[in-house]
């Protein structure tokens, strides 16, 4: 049996993340929920563990170390691309795919930000997951091998089918 990658979430997670959570712990997948001062990921643990017992999630602080145990980390649209982040995880990043989660109403100011942090970390592959919240349908773009990966972890015919 393969073993499945695991998915380090750095971010607030709004809902459209949280959904992508829940189905990732349903489907056995190890999660890193990198939690922040304010952030909902220890209910959000909580929440999925009580109707997933055999989830293998876990609530971190540190964005260096959700990186490092990860093989896929996913970046949602309330990340603050910066050089402090990139000094904290461009090391532990190197040759990992990295997944950025934009929803459609996402602001042209936090793609532009994306980019020019993209471009800090360039020994990583990049995809960006653009999620409509209403229809549920994926689009992903990126590095060809990355985007496979993306599309067997995130199969946008099974989120958008609501299974």
């Amino acid at each position: 049996m393969k073993v499945k990658e695991t998915i380090a979430f750095i971010g607030d997670s709004d809902k459209t993340c949280n959904q992508l959570i829940e189905r990732l712990a349903a489907e056995n997948y190890p999660l890193v929920l990198v939690a922040k001062e304010g952030n909902h990921f220890e209910e959000l643990s909580g929440q999925i563990l009580n109707r997933v017992p055999d989830a293998d999630i876990e609530v971190i602080t540190c964005e260096r170390e959700g990186c490092w145990e990860a093989d896929v980390i996913v970046f949602d649209s309330s990340v603050d691309f910066n050089t402090a982040l990139v000094g904290k995880i461009k090391e532990v990043t190197n040759q990992k795919i990295l997944i950025y989660v934009l929803d459609k109403t996402g602001q042209p100011d936090s793609i532009n930000a994306f980019k020019s942090f993209q471009q800090l970390l360039p020994t990583t592959q990049w995809v960006q997951l653009t999620i409509d919240p209403v229809s549920h349908d994926i689009q992903i773009a990126g590095d060809e091998k990355a985007k496979a990966v993306a599309e067997k972890i995130f199969n946008p015919e099974v989120y958008a089918s609501g299974n």
